[in-house]
């Protein structure tokens, strides 16, 4: 079964009552944790650098972790990315982010030593890509 296209979900909401519709956001505010970010950086002006902080801190993590050796789980990091650049946030914050990527992976070579071509391949092309990703 195909999901609903955004067409036949406006039609839903269309015909849902006003006091149903409030309740199925305040739902999805309370269920979902995107929907809650997504919501929390709209409304709240401070809401932004929250989040930046927070999306580095998972960043940061992955190379450069507080205790133990660093996992470099590129999908962690990649995925950090993607879901802040959800949230509409300004360009400076992305940029923010981005930066914090790089830094992270080449504190993380000078730290604990280089590593081969395919590392330094990919950190590259997933940052190209976010950039590219966020111009169109």
């Amino acid at each position: 079964m195909a999901c609903m296209s955004l067409r036949d979900f406006k039609k839903h909401i269309r015909v849902l009552p006003e006091k149903q519709l409030r309740k199925e956001l305040s739902h999805l505010y309370a269920q979902y944790p995107d929907v809650r970010e997504y919501y929390d950086q709209l409304l709240d002006p401070d809401a932004e650098k929250r989040l930046l902080a927070k999306y580095k801190q998972i960043i940061s993590d992955e190379f450069l972790p507080q205790r133990g050796l660093p996992k470099m789980r590129y999908a962690i990091a990649t995925d950090a990315v993607r879901q802040f650049l959800k949230l509409r946030v300004s360009t400076q914050s992305i940029a923010d982010l981005l930066l914090t990527y790089a830094e992270s992976s080449v504190k993380c070579t000078k730290e604990y030593g280089d590593i081969d071509e395919r590392f330094y391949m990919t950190m590259e092309k997933k940052i190209r890509r976010r950039v590219e990703v966020h111009e169109k």
